[in-house]
């Protein structure tokens, strides 16, 4: 049974432990048996610990800790990324990892690069096979594009599991993924009357842009430049315009 008072100050949504700096993060809910409340899997951060009540649930599904996997890879790189950092963030300790990853940190990179290569399937790429014109389709990407990159504030997973040991692990599944969402770049330069070759070079300079765009505005904290390059994507291809 849940304390009045600390069950009070969950309700309410203040701090649970006083600290000013704590930020909330809402990763599920299931109602609370004793009242009712939506507090079952509420979790709060702060400096990447995760503060748990006693009558919090711990169980997290492997499709919740994938995503949490993927940010932790983007922030560090594979390399970067130890098993206890990967505790730390999912509040999960080794041995409920290694339940739903047996085969360890390996396991866990090759289940995200699955996720990714799952969104760009469906955010990515989808948008380029709607029946919408050519300029339609490369902006519907490019929205999804920025939401994806946060406006260049998160880096790109592409080169985190591309480096050091990752690029052995990874390498031809991150080939597979890119070489996807090229072709259907291309394409749809294809469908605007581009030839082949024209189609196949402005795709690529869009992924050179992007990933460019992604660094400079990290490197000055400045979205504006990532903004920039996602805004112009349509002209790229079409016309050939670098942003």
């Amino acid at each position: 049974m849940v304390e009045q008072a600390t069950h009070n100050r969950l309700v309410t949504g203040s701090n649970p432990v006083g600290a000013k700096s704590l930020k909330s993060k809402w990763v599920g809910a299931e109602c609370c048996s004793n009242c009712g409340c939506e507090l079952g899997l509420t979790r709060y951060r702060t400096f990447g610990t995760l503060i748990a009540n006693a009558h919090w649930k711990q169980i997290m599904s492997k499709a919740t800790i994938v995503p949490e996997l993927l940010e932790l890879f983007r922030q560090y790189g594979y390399d970067g990324v130890s098993i206890a950092r990967i505790s730390e963030a999912t509040g999960l300790g080794k041995a409920s990892l290694y339940h739903h990853f047996p085969n360890g940190k390996e396991q866990m990179g090759k289940e995200v690069l699955d996720y990714i290569h799952e969104a760009i399937k469906t955010s990515f790429i989808e948008p380029l096979k709607s029946k919408s014109s050519p300029r339609q389709k490369l902006g519907d990407m490019a929205k999804v594009i920025e939401e994806f990159y946060d406006s260049g504030r998160k880096g790109c997973l592409i080169e985190g599991l591309t480096l050091g040991d990752a690029s052995e692990l990874f390498q031809q599944a991150v080939a597979k993924s890119v070489e996807a969402w090229l072709q259907a770049i291309a394409e749809v330069g294809l469908e605007a009357g581009l030839t082949k070759k024209v189609a196949r070079e402005r795709a690529e300079n869009v992924l050179i842009a992007v990933q460019g765009g992604l660094v400079l505005s990290r490197s000055l904290n400045n979205c504006a430049p990532f903004k920039r390059v996602a805004n112009a994507i349509p002209d790229m291809v079409l016309s050939g315009k670098l942003y």
